[in-house]
């Protein structure tokens, strides 16, 4: 029986890696079986090449030739596959933290233009096809101001973050709103996508409850609960 393969995107500063994480404990909660990982890659979820990949693009701890740094998450994101696709073979449930979306969402906001051959280079090893991608989303009052406080809380984090945030050439409001306009035009019309609008006023316990109600309602997800892998009365429980 495959496994259930669910994604998380969207900018920064929107608070994805911890909704990941909420995720993770709400699902093993209710029955199942969990891989967690995430792109780039990290140690603690068994990446080989991620944790260099992350020293070398976000933290400057090394040379990289211009133009590479997409070479270097398409080698970490082919790694992630090959962790990732035994996990679903078995029947356990995958949940990743950014995924081949982001590198297309991405593409407009490198140093160095992401050209045809880069972006089939994507599509030829994107992998498994994620049941649920969950793109966060933030909302604001004018267009203008959608993204700035998003960015402008992850421009605010600390220690290891603040040194990856500052080290993103993609650290600005223009870049941002770019990559928001990018997701929404390649996911918004996908069936396994799942948005969820972000205010700035929310609290993650808000918006962990947005997200397992939307997932609870997403076909891919009820047949999960058809076939058993999920307990519905503590998946509900948990959402109210």
């Amino acid at each position: 029986m495959k496994g259930i393969f669910i994604t998380l995107e969207g900018c920064d500063g929107l608070g994805k890696s911890r909704q990941s994480a909420a995720l993770v404990e709400y699902l093993r909660e209710i029955g199942h079986s969990v891989f967690f990982t995430k792109e780039p890659g990290t140690a603690e979820a068994g990446s080989r090449l991620g944790p260099m990949v992350r020293q070398i693009l976000f933290e400057k701890k090394g040379e990289a030739a211009p133009g590479t740094d997409q070479l270097f998450l398409l080698a970490d994101h082919v790694d992630n596959v090959a962790l990732l696709t035994p996990h679903l073979e078995q029947g356990e449930t995958v949940v990743c933290d950014r995924y081949a979306d982001s590198a297309l969402a991405y593409a407009a906001v490198h140093k160095q233009p992401t050209t045809p051959e880069m972006l089939s280079l994507w599509l030829r090893n994107r992998g498994p096809l994620p049941d649920v991608t969950i793109l966060l989303v933030a909302k604001g009052k004018t267009s203008s101001s959608d993204i700035g406080w998003a960015l402008d809380r992850a421009r605010r984090r600390t220690g290891s973050e603040a040194v990856k945030q500052g080290g993103k050439h993609w650290n600005d409001y223009a870049a941002q709103l770019l990559v928001q306009r990018a997701y929404l035009t390649l996911l918004a019309g996908e069936t396994r996508t799942v948005i969820v609008p972000i205010d700035e006023a929310d609290t993650e316990q808000v918006v962990h409850e947005r997200i397992i109600a939307q997932l609870g309602l997403h076909p891919s997800f009820a047949a999960a609960l058809i076939s058993g892998r999920t307990d519905i009365n503590s998946m509900y429980s948990a959402a109210c």
